[in-house]
């Protein structure tokens, strides 16, 4: 613990019925005191159900999350430096997630152009409902393996399987991003608009915004943007995707785009932009002379599949080191690689103004 210690305060609030909990009470009590002894607190993942106590894993290095079965209003709430988020469903589940921030300094953070489920052929998503099985675990398998805490998508569709006949429509989230607690799902402009973001997190992320860019082709076009807290620092964390190169402003309007980007988030010293760029960042020199780094300097991600041809998709940051960037290419889920990378966040001090 660095020499410090970290007090962890258990408030019950049992509301509506009355219940005994004097059990539930010993055994969250028990995790508690071990995690203090011997434990560098940054992440607990609790499971516990009525009368019986089935999962308690301390895992380093993310989050808390406290799921607890019982069959009332009970609201449990771990206070470790700062409250997060508490939600209390009653006569169900009561979902508590608890953010440690100290030693909070690095996270995955991935990128992904989505294709709309629809290999980037369509503005909506062309999963049937007698593949969604099939796709389903496909994509599941391939986000839990990229485990990002924070994953940014673009060309998002809000459905996974559209409405049919005889079946009700699936939702993206609900399919493929139930592990993340938080979800900030970007609008669409209109209904065959490209342009749909959405930013899944494991951590908390305030004050999500959109910003539609001052010049666009496609009209409607934004960075949606939102405060992550890292060791007491306050990061913006940035999803989108710029213009490509319709007619003759694309390129022009590309690279307003990217100097909006960097003059909205000037004074911010910590930032991660993650977007399908539709360029070759390094070409732009304002972005390196703005503090930024860029996390992929010569990997082509589009199109996906045995010959990609240009490096469309990218992570850059400033206030970061970046390490261990990583790809994946599948061909039959969308036509462009993900990218996600570590990020580390580097003491204020250090960084060249």
């Amino acid at each position: 613990m660095k020499n410090s210690r970290y007090y962890i305060f258990l408030f019950f609030i049992i509301s509506f019925f009355d219940i005994s909990c004097s059990a539930h009470d010993d055994e969250i009590d028990a995790i508690i005191d071990e995690a203090d002894t011997v434990w560098v607190p940054q992440v607990i993942y609790d499971t516990i159900y009525k009368d019986s106590l089935v999962h308690d894993t301390i895992i380093k290095d993310s989050l808390v999350h406290d799921t607890v079965y019982i069959d009332s209003l009970i609201h449990d709430t771990i206070i470790v430096d700062n409250i997060v988020n508490d939600t209390i469903i009653i006569d169900r589940v009561i979902h508590d997630t608890i953010i440690i921030e100290h030693g909070l300094d690095k996270i995955r953070v991935a990128q992904w152009n989505l294709g709309h489920f629809a290999l980037g052929k369509s503005y909506d998503t062309k999963i049937s409902q007698d593949r969604f099985t099939e796709m389903q675990r496909k994509w599941t398998e391939t986000i839990s393996n990229i485990d990002a805490d924070v994953f940014c998508c673009c060309e998002y569709n809000t459905n996974f399987v559209n409405s049919g006949n005889n079946h009700d429509a699936v939702t993206a989230r609900e399919a493929l991003f139930p592990q993340y607690q938080f979800a900030y799902i970007g609008s669409k402009p209109y209904a065959t608009s490209y342009m749909q973001t959405a930013i899944f997190s494991r951590l908390p992320i305030k004050n999500i915004k959109q910003h539609v860019y001052r010049h666009t082709v496609q009209s409607g076009r934004y960075f949606q943007y939102g405060d992550l807290s890292m060791n007491g620092k306050t990061v913006k964390v940035v999803a989108t995707h710029l213009d490509f190169n319709q007619g003759a402003n694309g390129a022009a309007y590309r690279k307003d785009q990217i100097n909006e980007l960097m003059d909205f988030f000037s004074s911010d010293p910590f930032v991660i932009i993650c977007a399908d760029w539709n360029g070759v960042l390094t070409s732009y020199g304002i972005i390196e002379e703005s503090g930024y780094t860029i996390a992929n300097r010569d990997v082509n991600t589009y199109p996906s599949g045995s010959s990609p041809q240009w490096p469309l998709d990218n992570i850059i940051c400033k206030g970061f080191d970046i390490s261990a960037v990583r790809f994946v290419n599948d061909a039959s889920l969308t036509d462009h690689a993900a990218i996600y990378a570590e990020f580390t966040i580097i003491d204020e001090s250090k960084i060249t103004k």
